[in-house]
């Protein structure tokens, strides 16, 4: 009887760390984050129920040379292609996958609008990895996404 005690109160005990750990792992990467070196694009990652997703939430250009806002003028679906980059959902269905520091879902490319699978890696609080891949992850392309350094104007037009 003591035996089963103890082993139930262990498996509380562990149950209990392992999820806090994975919310603290969630909520570091909650956001604004942006390319390291580039800096033409940030995104606010956010909670979407009970997965992870990312908009458009700063654009160093939000002009075309015509003077109109950018547009999403690649999407796939021809009824899309007026929609706004500014607002624009373009990480999808991140969910907390090993190691409570890796979440694996799909990351939308407005430029060309293919979407691709994607890996972020929390390497801490100030610095993601951010993989996208077709196929298997080590064809893929890795970046880094740091904190803005200075305060971001969000675009007018977020719409997320």
């Amino acid at each position: 009887m003591k035996f089963c005690l103890v082993q139930s109160i262990l498996l509380f005990i562990i149950l209990y760390i392992v999820s806090s750990l994975s919310v603290f792992g969630q909520d570091e990467l909650y956001g604004v984050w942006l390319e390291k070196d580039k800096s033409k694009v940030a995104v606010i990652v956010e909670n979407c129920g009970e997965e992870l997703c990312g908009y458009i939430y700063w654009l160093k250009k939000p002009f075309s040379s015509n003077g109109q806002p950018k547009v999403d003028k690649h999407n796939p679906e021809e009824s899309k292609r007026n929609n706004p980059r500014c607002g624009l959902k373009i990480l999808s269905g991140f969910s907390l996958e090993k190691n409570n520091k890796r979440f694996k879902g799909t990351i939308y490319n407005p430029s060309n609008g293919r979407i691709y699978n994607s890996i972020i890696r929390i390497n801490d609080k100030n610095n993601l990895i951010v993989s996208g891949y077709v196929g298997l992850p080590f064809f893929g392309v890795k970046t880094t996404w740091v904190r803005p350094t200075e305060k971001l104007t969000q675009c007018s037009l977020f719409n997320g």
